[in-house]
């Protein structure tokens, strides 16, 4: 028992750092696209695969899984993910914007109106987190 208890102490440390540290945790979670589109511009013409299609265009459009044939509880956890709809926001405001389903949940519809929320939590959150740091010392 005391080879788990040991072994679980070095990742709770690292991930109560992460607290501290939201550079380190955005990073983190950034490096999947990062590398997706990695494999995909750079490494992606060295396989010696013929391809009939730009697979380039597949590897990026194909980052944000469609969630046509998920299962109804995971598309609508999917659907309602903030990530989702500021990503079909970004597709809106670029030009390619693509067709959500008819019964897609009302963030895929209205993406722009729903990303908003969202994207104004740090203009109400920063100025808090920086209050507190600077009341902690930290």
């Amino acid at each position: 028992m005391s080879l788990l208890a040991d072994g679980w102490t070095l990742p709770q440390r690292r991930l109560f750092r992460l607290r501290h540290e939201p550079g380190t945790l955005l990073a983190m979670l950034m490096m999947a696209s990062v590398f997706v589109a990695l494999f995909g511009f750079v490494f992606g013409g060295a396989t010696g695969v013929p391809v009939t299609s730009n697979h380039r265009e597949s590897v990026v459009s194909n980052a944000l899984v469609p969630t046509d044939r998920m299962p109804v509880g995971l598309r609508a956890l999917c659907e309602w993910n903030p990530f989702s709809s500021a990503a079909a926001a970004a597709r809106e405001i670029f030009g390619n914007p693509g067709a959500p389903r008819p019964d897609a949940g009302w963030p895929l519809t209205h993406p722009v109106t729903a990303s908003l929320p969202w994207a104004g939590l740090p203009l109400i959150f920063a100025p808090l987190s920086v209050r507190r740091f600077a009341r902690a010392g930290l």
